[in-house]
């Protein structure tokens, strides 16, 4: 930091600041417009691994939902009857 803010002026630390804040803007931009999130072939140099199903990974649809509940619980209670 020395190189940048010899003086360790305020206005010298300013200078280090926008320095960082536009490097940090530029790569942000940078990753936006040619970036993605795409898994890439050298990521499994012995190939891509089998994923076992694991049934905790499922989708709940919806059978948290307070109505499904209420409705799970009345379904119960007609069994019963």
């Amino acid at each position: 930091m020395r190189r940048f803010s010899p003086q360790r002026s305020l206005e010298q630390w300013r200078k280090v600041f926008w320095i960082s804040a536009i490097v940090a803007a530029g790569t942000y931009v940078m990753f936006q417009i040619f970036g993605t999130a795409d898994v890439q072939k050298w990521n499994y140099p012995e190939g891509r691994p089998q994923l076992e199903e694991d049934p905790s990974t499922e989708p709940l649809n919806g059978s948290l939902h307070p109505e499904n509940k209420k409705k799970k619980n009345e379904s119960k209670d007609t069994e019963l009857a």
